[in-house]
């Protein structure tokens, strides 16, 4: 929102015409970009306010309940990693240090987006076909803030429904296969940018 601020009221450097379009982008960017940069600098440093660590500290007399065993804080730990992220705040940074190193789960990246860029790959929709191509390789290793920025998810009611959703199901299905021994318990966490079907069988 501040970027898009200075942008609106043209707070920005301008260039003269005939440099090339990268080189007027990057300048234009410069103002509002050093701004962010040193408002929030300001209010991490110089404030002593830590932003991630007040939000985690809020949910750490949830501590036990989501980093527990129980069906229910396993959803409520995705729920709020999803809700987070739609809100356009990282989720896993919020909630990663309330329930490390006990679990971790992504396959493509927060929100389960795998399958929505494999969508992206085929739209009729140049713009959404080049996210999705951009978006696959980092998205095989669970990276996803290009699509979740760059679609985007944030903010965005209609997306929103799937990104959090998606991963709630499969946290059920996750837990009946375990409890059911479908699959194997895991015996070991793994880093998050492993692949999924290589990482299910090394954890397991």
């Amino acid at each position: 929102e501040i970027y898009r601020f200075f942008i609106v009221k043209k707070f920005t450097i301008k260039m003269p015409q005939g440099v090339p379009p990268e080189v007027t982008n990057a300048f234009v960017a410069l103002f509002p970009a050093g701004f962010i940069l040193v408002f929030f600098w300001v209010i991490r440093h110089l404030l002593n306010f830590d932003i991630n660590a007040f939000l985690s500290n809020i949910l750490l007399p949830l501590n036990s309940f989501l980093a527990g065993n129980s069906l229910l804080g396993g959803l409520l730990t995705v729920l709020l990693i999803c809700i987070f992220w739609v809100l356009g705040i990282h989720g896993p940074a919020i909630i990663g240090p309330v329930i490390r190193p006990i679990w971790d789960m992504s396959i493509g990246g927060s929100g389960a987006t795998l399958a929505l860029v494999v969508l992206f790959m085929f739209s009729k929709s140049k713009y959404l076909k080049s996210l999705g191509r951009l978006g696959f390789l980092p998205g095989l290793f669970n990276i996803n803030e290009p699509i979740i920025f760059g679609a985007p998810i944030v903010m965005n009611p209609l997306l929103a429904i799937p990104f959090i959703v998606s991963p709630l199901i499969m946290t059920v299905i996750a837990y009946i296969a375990t409890v059911t021994n479908l699959v194997p318990m895991m015996v070991a966490r793994l880093g998050f940018t492993i692949p999924a079907p290589i990482a299910a069988w090394m954890s397991t």
